[in-house]
């Protein structure tokens, strides 16, 4: 059974392969987690960051075209 404090927690999945993040997204929200977003680049990324005022766990590609996950 799903704690319900953890489908409060705030998911960033960041990967540039749309499958995995379709994927993953639909794995988290039938897990329970409501607040999963997606993006398919670091500076998208990055520009999302900008609008939440946290994320709590960030899920990423360790290699991504033109940086890293490590970046």
């Amino acid at each position: 059974m799903m704690n319900p404090a953890s489908s409060s927690l705030s998911i960033l999945v960041l990967d540039d392969d749309l499958f995995i993040l379709k994927t993953t997204h639909h794995a988290l929200t039938k897990l329970g987690f409501n607040n999963v977003i997606t993006a398919h680049s670091v500076n998208f990324a990055l520009e999302l960051l900008g609008h939440f005022e946290s994320i709590d766990i960030i899920l990423m590609d360790l290699n991504m075209p033109g940086t890293d996950g490590i970046e």
